[in-house]
């Protein structure tokens, strides 16, 4: 005669009904872990008002080209102190400054918007040497009335110079 084998652990003292629960305690626990991460990092666009970013674009190519109307290019490069250079044509000579605006392809919190002054025979040169040459920089140079705009990249490491012409 087979006789039938009766339970006698409570159900909190059996794996089973435990490992059934700890399916969705540990799904709980991973969405608390989720939200708090989501809660306490920051996305960090690289651009802060990408609204206003993109109504802009009409208006910057108009800049670029106004730069082409003017035949304006520039050539940028470091001298022997890191200091950076930007040689322009004879017709932007007499601009007393151009404003550089170097945007780290990355992280916002690291562009540099530097003024060039003009040190003579249509070349400006930056006061301060450069940091983070090892960087592959997003380049616009503009006027101090921002009549044109010149676009690039540039990384000092691997390019010593380059040459800048607006491209339409």
């Amino acid at each position: 005669m087979h006789t039938q084998r009766e339970d006698t652990l409570p159900w909190y003292r059996q794996f089973w009904p435990w490992f059934i629960i700890s399916i969705p305690a540990l799904t709980i626990v991973a969405a608390m872990i989720t939200i708090t991460i989501a809660v306490k990092t920051d996305d960090g666009l690289v651009v802060d008002d990408y609204y206003k970013e993109g109504l802009a674009i009409n208006e910057n190519k108009q800049l670029v080209k106004n730069a082409a109307a003017l035949e304006i290019s520039a050539e940028l490069s470091l001298d022997e102190n890191g200091m950076i250079q930007a040689r322009l044509p004879e017709n932007v000579a007499a601009l007393p400054f151009l404003m550089l605006t170097l945007t780290h392809p990355g992280d916002a919190s690291k562009d540099l918007e530097l003024p060039l002054a003009n040190v003579g025979n249509a070349l400006f040169t930056s006061k301060d040497p450069l940091t983070g040459t090892g960087i592959n920089w997003h380049v616009v140079i503009t006027p101090p009335d921002t009549d044109w705009k010149l676009n690039g990249r540039w990384h000092p490491d691997a390019m010593s110079s380059i040459q800048i012409a607006p491209s339409t």
